[in-house]
This record gives structure tokens, sequence and C-alpha cells, in this order.
């Protein structure tokens, strides 16, 4: 017999993760993850500009000058940039666009002081 597909229950495609969830998964993601430019596999000339970047900072006691990481989804860039926190010894604070141009919209119309 063949039901109609109104009457058959559909399941959630995607499940929302509970924030000590996510959480958990972030810390594993972290046990992985490359902490040090020389354990990232592969872009050697841009580890070796970076590498210059940070030595040249730390002989002149400055800080690192800003860097801005693009490109799509996957190709390293928050491990580049976590990797470059740990050899300066710094903190590190990631964002996203669509997150900057949510905050920007909201304080525009308003919503935030």
């Amino acid at each position: 017999m063949i039901q109609s597909s109104s009457k058959l229950k559909k399941k959630p495609v995607v499940k929302k993760m509970t924030p000590k969830k996510e959480v958990d998964i972030l810390e594993q993601e972290q046990k992985i993850r490359p902490s040090k430019l020389d354990e990232i596999i592969g872009r050697e000339q841009e580890k070796k500009t970076l590498k210059m970047m940070i030595d040249s900072a730390k002989k002149r006691s400055e800080v690192v000058d800003h860097i801005l990481f693009y490109g799509p989804p996957g190709l390293g860039k928050t491990t580049f940039a976590m990797a470059i926190a740990n050899e300066i010894g710094g903190g590190i604070r990631i964002t996203s666009g669509p997150a900057i141009v949510s905050f920007s919209l909201m304080k525009s119309i308003g919503y935030l002081e």
C-alpha cells in the first residue's frame, strides 16, 4: 500500500545543537587543528611571509600589522589566524562578514546603542 506524502511524518534534515554540544565540538576541533605555522601542511610561501612578519615585529618589540584573510570556506583562514596568535603569544577574536554586516545594520536602525 502506498501512503500519500501528506500522511508521512517529515524528519528534520538539520538538528539544532545545544550550546554545550557546540562547545564540545569546538574543543575537539582545537585538538586536531595545527597550533603553529610549522604544523600547517603546504602554503609554504604564505608561511614564509607570515614568519618574516612575526619575526620582524618581535625584533622591533611591536605588534604584527593587521592581516585580513579572505576566501571561501575551508581554505584554512581560521587555522592560519590561530597559528599566528599562538606564534606571537596573543589572543584572537574571530568573526565573519555576515556578523559584522548584521551588527552594523542593527546599530544603524537604532536597535543597538
